[in-house]
């Protein structure tokens, strides 16, 4: 409901926090030495430890698998964007794509898949994969007069939520079924300014939660059918959600 905000970092541009599913640990992106890591902490700020601390590569976007075993993330080198898995305690990295520019992966529900916005087509889409790299398929099929990104499972995980943009419109939110079907807007802008975007963030017990902007960006609730969002009650702060977590 918006309250009991609570400060848990003092690093400053710590970004994408997601939490593991006992709610106990939060992991997080943060700059090191001017190249990103992904950093893990308690739920309450403390432990903070850098699990990549790498000097020549990017590590970004992390997301853990329900099931609480692996964290997928970006890694960025000189040859592309690529997905990756590891352990929660930073071991055990693995390729799950490569060579590509793949970005901004997302478990399915019952953690076998990752779905990530990917340019391998030669425009921005939503693509899937299996969580040891096999079976890659492209869901969406979009031209270079939309960009789709951002996917977020739905709770069955039959279909997939993005945030998509065109020549024509602001920022959306989209639905479109695992196997490509039925590609539809769910949400469009917040408020009445057509130039107001929104942004996807999670799914889950028949809503979204969504960043909404409106000069600034707060959060958000929405029907997965559609309807007004529900503004949650917020500072005066530019805020905008990663995560919800229901204990």
């Amino acid at each position: 409901d918006g309250s009991g905000v609570q400060l848990l970092t003092t690093m400053g541009r710590c970004y994408d926090a997601h939490f593991t599913p006992d709610g106990k640990t939060i992991i997080f992106s943060h700059p090191t030495d001017g190249n990103w890591d992904l950093w893990k902490m308690s739920a309450d700020g403390a432990g903070l430890v850098n699990l990549t601390n790498t000097t020549d590569n990017l590590e970004d976007y992390p997301v853990i698998a329900p099931d609480g075993t692996r964290i997928a993330y970006l890694f960025g080198w000189y040859g592309g964007f690529e997905i990756y898995t590891m352990k929660l305690d930073g071991t055990d990295r693995k390729p799950i794509t490569s060579r590509e520019i793949d970005l901004q992966p997302n478990w399915s529900p019952d953690s076998q898949k990752i779905a990530f916005t990917s340019l391998r087509s030669g425009s921005w889409n939503i693509w899937v994969v299996n969580r040891d790299g096999s079976e890659l398929a492209q869901v969406t099929s979009f031209g270079s007069d939309r960009v789709a990104d951002s996917p977020i499972f739905s709770p069955n995980g039959k279909q997939i939520a993005f945030t998509t943009i065109s020549k024509d419109t602001a920022w959306e939110i989209w639905v479109v079924g695992l196997d490509g079907s039925n590609p539809h807007k769910v949400v469009g802008t917040v408020g009445t300014d057509p130039n107001n975007s929104t942004y996807i963030a999670a799914w889950q017990q028949g809503n979204f939660l969504i960043g909404g902007y409106q000069g600034r960006w707060d959060p958000y609730f929405v029907a997965e059918g559609g309807g007004e969002p529900m503004r949650v009650a917020a500072s005066e702060k530019d805020d905008k959600p990663s995560d919800w977590w229901v204990p």
